[in-house]
């Protein structure tokens, strides 16, 4: 009779589990969160199947604003927010069920000023984020009876993991070759002391953070002077304005940001006042943006380093719809950048372009120095628009579609030299080989 009664109990336990998971609703974005500056993002974990939910609400300032809203790491929709009141964003695929990881990416912002007060901000609201539907239903366990219990044991210690080697550095290129993936980003035989998984924040003015590894989350750098060495990151980047201030004076050193399981689709490293040396950017869609003059941003500098872009998930495949415009090096409202000693490589796929190598337009900008630089890819692989220098530029021959380079400024304040060259450029051991004369205007020679 007791071991009856036992059954039934643990039964009845089980089915009031079942009938709780049931009805439990599905997570959502919790707080409301609002989105006032590009790349400015809110990121939630939901479960699942159908189509994804959005409710967001924009704040209007000479136009209105701009939501990405990526599903799994990667773009399903951009749409523009025209309302001040929410409204539904419905994802255009549908997904299997299981749980997914969806963000929502401000573009297009706008802050208009007077002398004394901020005039209008555009901004972005996100509201409630869920699935269409939730996931099937899960089946009741068939009831059993319990086991005797036994006496628990002492588990055997794990062997311990020995610590890094201290300081490990990078192999510096060949005399007369440039940067690859074996000589830049962190060194061989590299090991984190520690993983995090999600943002790090640092709010340390001249704070180090170093020997780390970040997954699916971003370095946000919100203090001066600050310095990242030997920080691997991957499904991330590193940023280093908050709340449109900016964090002056960072320097990044031996870091690899690898595209991992998923792509942000942001740049890898943003936006301004920052050093990189010796940096391997290696996947991502977008890599070394330059800008933020409006928070305050300083010059940057990008020396030794080696970038790697690839096209967004699905533009291997034909008439897939994405719009991909990615960079290796991107100005918007940037102050002076200077590259020297580096390799920009762009990978579009035969149905996603991507945008050049090095793209530095008169949006803002102010200038641009490049000294000893390999590129290859894209429309136009080398686009300047801005006064400043350029010598010992490297073209890789053919790797374009419309030219070599597009440049409005051959003429007013652009200091083109004469050993910027086409040819080619071995990836493995960083050789380059020289064809012929690069004009400024990028016609053949």
């Amino acid at each position: 009779m007791k071991a009856q009664k036992v059954i039934a109990c643990v039964s009845l336990t089980a089915v009031v589990v079942a009938l709780l998971s049931i009805v439990a609703p599905q997570a959502m974005a919790a707080p409301a969160q609002t989105l006032r500056s590009n790349g400015d993002r809110s990121t939630v974990h939901v479960n699942g199947h159908g189509r994804v939910l959005v409710t967001v609400k924009a704040t209007k300032c000479m136009g209105w604003p701009v939501a990405r809203i990526w599903v799994d790491g990667r773009l399903d929709r951009v749409v523009t927010v025209k309302k001040s009141r929410y409204v539904k964003v419905t994802s255009k695929k549908m997904y299997r069920p299981g749980a997914h990881r969806v963000s929502v990416v401000m573009a297009k912002d706008k802050r208009v000023r007077s002398k004394k007060r901020t005039v209008c901000n555009r901004s972005v609201r996100v509201g409630a984020v869920k699935m269409q539907h939730r996931n099937p239903r899960p089946v009741a366990p068939v009831p059993v009876k319990p086991e005797p219990t036994t006496p628990p044991t002492t588990p055997t210690p794990e062997p311990t993991t020995p610590a890094p080697s201290p300081n490990p550095t990078t192999p510096a290129p060949a005399p007369g070759t440039f940067p690859t993936r074996a000589n830049t980003g962190t060194p061989a035989g590299w090991t984190p002391t520690r993983t995090i998984n999600g943002d790090h924040v640092v709010t340390t003015p001249g704070a180090v953070v170093q020997d780390i590894r970040i997954v699916g989350g971003r370095l946000d750098v919100r203090a001066p002077n600050v310095t990242i060495r030997r920080v691997e990151i991957q499904s991330g980047q590193i940023r280093n304005v908050f709340n449109r201030q900016c964090a002056n004076g960072l320097i990044i050193e031996d870091t690899t940001i690898r595209r991992g399981t998923f792509d942000i689709g942001q740049p890898a490293i943003e936006f301004g006042g920052y050093t990189a040396r010796r940096v391997k950017i290696d996947g991502p869609s977008e890599g070394f943006r330059v800008g933020g003059k409006e928070y305050g941003c300083g010059e940057v500098t990008i020396d030794r380093s080696f970038a790697s872009i690839d096209a967004y998930a699905g533009c291997d495949r034909p008439d897939n719809g994405i719009d991909w415009h990615g960079d290796a090096v991107q100005g918007y409202n940037g102050a002076k950048v200077t590259v020297r000693d580096s390799t920009l490589l762009l990978n579009p796929t035969p149905y996603c372009l991507g945008n050049s190598a090095f793209f530095y337009p008169n949006q803002g900008n102010t200038s641009a120095v490049i000294d000893n630089v390999v590129m290859a890819g894209g429309g136009f692989v080398f686009r300047m628009e801005t006064p400043g220098s350029v010598t010992g530029l490297k073209v890789v021959d053919d790797t374009w579609r419309y030219g070599p380079s597009h440049n409005t400024t051959c003429s007013a304040g652009l200091t083109w030299a004469t050993d910027n060259d086409y040819g080619t450029y071995n990836a493995a051991t960083g050789v380059w080989k020289r064809d012929r004369f690069l004009p400024c205007l990028g016609f053949r020679a």
